[in-house]
């Protein structure tokens, strides 16, 4: 039995370790830029490295592999900034190809638990998919009281694939109770209709997740055995800190506790003081850490496919930087820290600490320029929305907005066109309704002139407006966005230009 690991060093080194010991080839982690699969834009899992041995199209160097894998997803950019969502990741896994499979795979997945992270087995609750038998039987004997053992379908209990194809199969989760043990009901269901236990209740964390991957999904939904059965297993390094070292998020964690200390600095802001303060304290951590990850392995901002991410992440997370007052190197400022704090373990980032700087440097000061103005013009248009209080209000200008050219009368010009045109289509009769609509929404079409015209994201109007109660017409704005795609189209056509030399995000 070893002690309990304390920091995220030392719980990388135990995981791997252990199945270092159970006869697993400890490889380090892969590129976020997948190598050979145009299915996935970044590597999203830690089994995306092996999708050709799963598969058997490819001979694995040992039929039994653990890693630490880097992980990026890209569908939670916006939810950045709550205590649980983040786009980069670590993934703890451990991979068997035709070798070991469910028997193994869950009493060694106990044993972790238990002997070397020593949680509290009486906390421990499993799910299982609606029916995998051989799983529930399998923790029954491995001492799992049946009432910790819960059922539950393809949402939660099914993985993959890892892109349009690929392995995949049924899942077992092993979860970790948080809560009071004076409120665990004596009697619960143990399946979809439960209102208590593991995915209906938040005082359960989701750790560890073992898949145990049979079938291979065709891009046609088809699924076929396997040759082999295998085994794919994930414990988010993140969560499982939280659990270890008795925090309540993971920014808490020693992952990310230096950057947001050097961040307090930087901004002369203190940690827990407000909660939209810690917002943006949480954003200029996640996203400045992603991008040093991004651009390690090779990513540069571009405004499509995964540069545009990497764009996206960095000019939101400069956007909050703002909040905290931090008018140049938002992001670049960090990456010596994050380098410092995880470059023993991704030498990448030692490797190319200077370049990461470089890139960061150079689309800062690209993007401030366009900040600055862009931020200006919506603020026009926000204030002239609050200026309004008779409906004939938004067809008059003052002489001098009309002529100005700062840039919240041209916001102001913009947003008195946009609603002149909505009242003209739809009648002056509708007029009340179409000022009350238009004064909680910026349009698609001032959207979509701040982006074309000024280069500032839809993404980043949402962003800059949430919090003053005003919504921001998405589908309005790619209307306007298809419309400009025709434009380039017909023009492309005429002079000869292909669409592939016309780029949009």
């Amino acid at each position: 039995m070893t002690a309990q690991p304390s920091n995220s060093h030392e719980l990388r080194k135990v995981f791997l370790d252990f199945f270092k010991d159970k006869d697993h080839l400890i490889l380090p982690s892969s590129s976020l830029i997948p190598a050979h699969d145009p299915t996935l834009l970044l590597t999203n899992s830690g089994m995306a490295q092996f999708k050709a041995y799963f598969s058997g199209e490819m001979q694995p160097p040992h039929p039994r592999i653990a890693t630490s894998q880097k992980c990026f997803r890209t569908t939670d950019i916006e939810e950045v900034g709550d205590d649980t969502h983040l786009t980069l990741f670590e993934m703890l896994g451990n991979f068997s190809f035709g070798d070991y499979f469910k028997k193994d795979a869950c009493k060694w997945a106990l044993e972790l638990m238990t002997n070397n992270l020593e949680f509290e087995f009486e906390r421990l609750y499993f799910t299982v998919y609606k029916t995998d038998e051989e799983a529930e039987t399998i923790w029954i004997d491995l001492g799992i009281p049946i009432e910790r053992i819960y059922r539950f379908g393809d949402k939660d209990n099914w993985w993959g694939p890892a892109g349009e194809e690929g392995p995949c199969g049924p899942s077992s989760e092993i979860n970790y109770y948080t809560g009071s043990f004076e409120d665990i009901p004596k009697v619960a269901a143990r399946d979809e209709t439960a209102n208590w236990g593991p995915n209906n209740n938040e005082n359960f964390l989701e750790l560890y997740n073992l898949v145990f991957t049979q079938f291979n999904r065709d891009l046609n939904r088809n699924d076929s055995i396997l040759p082999a059965k295998n085994i794919d297993t994930g414990m988010g390094l993140e969560r499982t800190l939280t659990i270890l070292q008795k925090v309540n998020n993971i920014y808490e964690t020693d992952l990310f506790r230096p950057i947001i200390s050097h961040i307090e600095k930087s901004a002369k802001i203190n940690w827990g003081k407000s909660p939209k303060g810690d917002t943006a304290i949480k954003v200029v951590a996640e996203h400045a850490r992603s991008a040093t990850f991004l651009i390690a392995d090779g990513v540069i901002p571009e405004n499509t496919g995964r540069g545009y991410v990497l764009r996206r992440l960095i000019r939101r997370g400069m956007l909050f930087g703002r909040e905290l007052g931090l008018e140049s190197s938002q992001l670049s400022n960090f990456v010596g820290t994050i380098v410092k704090e995880m470059g023993s373990h991704y030498p990448e980032l030692i490797d190319n600490e200077q370049f990461i700087v470089e890139v960061l440097e150079k689309e800062e000061k690209t993007f401030s320029k366009t900040l600055n103005f862009g931020t200006s013009v919506l603020r026009g248009m926000v204030n002239y929305r609050s200026k309004i209080s008779d409906p004939k209000y938004p067809l008059v200008l003052s002489n001098e907005s009309r002529k100005s050219d700062d840039p919240e009368s041209i916001g102001a010009r913009l947003a008195n066109e946009s609603i002149k045109n909505q009242i003209k289509k739809n009648g002056e009769t509708q007029e009340n309704e179409v000022v009350k609509k238009w004064k909680g929404a910026i349009s698609g079409i001032e959207t979509f002139v701040l982006y074309d015209t000024y280069g500032f994201p839809p993404e980043l109007t949402k962003e800059s407006v949430l919090d003053k109660g005003i919504d921001v017409d998405i589908y309005g704005f790619n209307k306007e966005m298809n419309k400009q795609r025709e434009r380039g189209r017909i023009s492309g056509k005429k002079f000869g230009g292909g669409n592939n030399e016309i780029k949009f995000y």
